[in-house]
């Protein structure tokens, strides 16, 4: 039992079973309810049965991306997979934007947000960004815009908030040098690196 609990190898096998076990299951499940929902035309339905209470705020574009904004973050409380929670949203919340009419800019601006919070919130750029990435050829064929549009943004925007972030390892690691709390030198990266999302945003909006 303890030659078990030594060998590095055996460890690492026990922890990829147990993450693919868990995290893999839940990836496939809420991609397979997905698909089934755009196959049977859920997704279309949906649509259908909110157009008429959409049609109140289609003059207010900005109130229902804030909304979609609010509805994203709330799913990823309990949808731990960014992948799955990407699927899903294309499959309700993306056709519904559509139908009220946001534009490319609108759409850009949601994804970076999300990508935004996801960082802060996972301590991680690279998984927050790999896991929307392959949604936005797709989003981005479907608006008539180059993809670079909002990949260019969204890769800068996730790589300034794992800087936001205070459970990010360079945050903890220079904290812990510092003898500072991680969330006291957060609050202090936090404004600068605002400034640089924002400006990111804008530059990469006006270039294409």
């Amino acid at each position: 039992m303890i030659v078990e609990w030594l060998d590095v190898f055996q460890f690492i096998k026990i922890t990829f079973s147990n993450q693919s076990a868990g995290l893999g299951l839940k990836i496939m499940a809420i991609a397979g309810c997905a698909f089934y929902m755009h196959e049977i035309g859920a997704s279309k339905s949906l649509v259908r049965v909110l157009t008429r209470p959409l049609m109140h705020i289609k003059h207010m574009p900005y109130l229902f991306m804030a909304i979609c904004f609010l509805v994203g973050e709330f799913l990823s409380i309990f949808i731990t997979s960014a992948s799955g929670l990407g699927v899903l949203l294309m499959v309700t919340l993306y056709p519904l934007m559509r139908s009220v009419g946001l534009s490319p800019i609108m759409m850009t601006i949601v994804m970076v947000l999300i990508i935004m919070v996801s960082a802060i919130l996972m301590g991680s750029g690279n998984a927050a960004f790999l896991s929307f990435a392959n949604l936005v050829p797709d989003i981005a064929g479907k608006m008539g815009i180059a993809p670079v549009m909002m990949l260019l943004p969204m890769q800068f925007v996730a790589g300034m908030s794992r800087n936001i972030s205070p459970i990010t390892p360079n945050m903890v690691a220079i904290a812990g040098v510092a003898d500072v709390s991680p969330f006291d030198l957060a609050k202090r990266t936090a404004v600068p690196m605002m400034g640089g999302i924002i400006i990111s945003i804008f530059v990469s909006i006006l270039q294409f």
